[in-house]
């Protein structure tokens, strides 16, 4: 195994590809990204779904997804998205937790099935790239403020969904200790050995 990469979206990328096995579609070059396209599709509709989340007005959502969609396509991301990258389906989740965040705040009847799905998405986000460690854990620190300014504790025991994924992902590494010692911290004394430090 890989382990200086995180290992999530291979793995879900594996059981995609396993998926496809199963209606006899070949492994190649163009099958191979169609995770990647279907995870760019999936991005763009909760990017729209996010937009609706915030404005009461569809015009206003509508106009705010036109605007993101005008930016992105000047971005680099335009001509990158085919990459087979793990940031993209780390949006996926980390928007995902965003929405269900924003209907757990602004709904008036809250319901913990919105907050179980926010930590699980940002849980998951984290295991995918580490960037959204500070992305994710920031609004995670958030959400847990909210909590315990409006005295509402009971939805502390939720916080269990975001440290499953997490709990995982750590067990993959020590299940394969030995291995993964050597391959994360080689790299790293790769990366000082020839880094900007040297003179």
């Amino acid at each position: 195994p890989v382990f200086y990469i995180f290992p999530t979206q291979p793995f879900f990328h594996g059981i995609f590809l396993k998926f496809l096995s199963f209606f006899s579609i070949d492994v190649g070059i163009n099958t191979y990204r169609i995770f990647n396209y279907s995870a760019v599709i999936l991005l763009f509709y909760l990017i729209h779904k996010l937009f609706v989340t915030i404005f009461n007005s569809s015009n206003k959502s509508d106009y705010a997804t036109s605007a993101f969609l005008i930016l992105i396509g000047l971005s680099q991301f335009s001509v990158q998205f085919f990459i087979n990258r793990p940031e993209v389906l780390a949006l996926v989740f980390f928007t995902a937790g965003l929405i269900s965040a924003i209907k757990f705040i602004t709904k008036i009847r809250k319901n913990a099935f919105y907050m179980v799905t926010a930590f699980f998405s940002f849980g998951i986000s984290i295991t995918l790239h580490a960037n959204f460690i500070i992305l994710s854990g920031f609004v995670v620190l958030y959400l847990l403020w909210l909590i315990v300014v409006s005295r509402k504790l009971r939805y502390l025991k939720l916080l269990v969904a975001f440290f499953i994924p997490l709990l995982l992902f750590l067990a993959w590494f020590l299940f394969n200790f030995e291995v993964s010692y050597d391959q994360l911290f080689g790299r790293v004394g790769q990366a000082t050995n020839k880094g900007v430090f040297d003179l």
